[in-house]
């Protein structure tokens, strides 16, 4: 969940909000897939839990829901080839329980009030219970429970971008819709305060926050500013920190990290050259390849 789908939810947005909430065997969804739809859109105003053949099946349950003004569960079978809608026609070959809670007023304000809480950087539990049907949202951890699925909302991992580039833009663009709290932070002001167009993203000078959680990319080009950013985000134990760098000079910065008494084996955990190697070249691709490496430290 993100804070782009609260600001939709709280301005009244959306008509209710699919889960997934079971699979079995292959489906192009997983648990916790999740879309806010609309009676009077073709796509999700938010978020996606298949295909377009899915997404159909789902806009009719959203309009039985939302008539009846109770929760609709809808089981999406793709294992008969024969099917053309849901076997010959996706090749999935499993089965997926959708979830389909209108967002009446009470609802609505209740996951208003859950995003609002996972954006302050607090966990929130998501209980879907089969007997009888109904979800639940909870505060703190349900202990036991006879539930078909609690789903945990953790809030989204922090990234720090030290260097307000052009290349920065690229990366929070290719970033858009991962669960990570943006900040940029540049000690040029005129250059972060460019950044005021990004409405997610926060922004801060070069004293910027972290903790052992916080991902930090290192890419201001100046050497003697990423020197001491590296050295802040190393201090601070960070979960994945990134320098964007050739190797010679990744070499250059790590000696004078290495001269002020940083340890061999602290500077091994620094990614260098940043980004998967998908042979990227311009500004677009090389922002590619970095958001895949940061989705596979996440995933971690």
């Amino acid at each position: 969940m993100t804070s782009a789908l609260r600001q939709l939810i709280s301005a009244g947005h959306g008509d209710a909000i699919a889960t997934i909430v079971r699979k079995e065997g292959h489906a192009y969804g997983k648990p916790g897939s999740r879309a806010l739809y609309a009676l009077d859109s073709a796509r999700p105003l938010w978020g996606n839990i298949g295909s377009v053949c899915i997404d159909e099946t789902v806009r009719l349950a959203v309009g039985r829901a939302v008539r009846s003004g109770t929760l609709e569960i809808v089981r999406i079978d793709t294992r008969d080839e024969s099917d053309v809608d849901f076997g010959y026609g996706t090749y999935c070959g499993g089965v997926s329980d959708v979830w389909v809670e209108p967002l009446t007023g009470e609802v609505r304000a209740r996951y208003t009030h859950a995003l609002e809480r996972v954006d302050a950087g607090l966990p929130v539990w998501i209980v879907y219970t089969l007997d009888p049907p109904r979800v639940t949202i909870c505060t703190r951890e349900p202990g036991d429970t006879d539930a078909a699925w609690v789903d945990r909302i953790a809030p989204p991992m922090r990234l720090v971008i030290f260097g307000a580039t052009p290349l920065a833009e690229h990366v929070i663009r290719v970033l858009d819709g991962l669960a990570l709290a943006v900040c940029v932070s540049d000690w040029r002001q005129h250059l972060v305060d460019a950044f005021d167009a990004h409405p997610c993203v926060a922004l801060c000078n070069h004293e910027f926050p972290c903790d052992d959680s916080t991902l930090v990319l290192v890419m201001s080009h100046v050497t003697r500013r990423d020197v001491d950013a590296l050295q802040r985000a190393l201090q601070c134990g960070c979960r994945w920190i990134g320098l964007l760098s050739s190797s010679g000079r990744r070499d250059y910065i790590f000696s004078l990290l290495a001269q002020d008494g940083v340890p061999k084996a602290l500077l091994q955990t620094i990614s260098s050259p940043v980004g998967l190697d998908i042979g990227a070249r311009d500004d677009a691709e090389i922002a590619v390849a970095i958001a895949a490496e940061l989705v596979q430290v996440m995933r971690r």
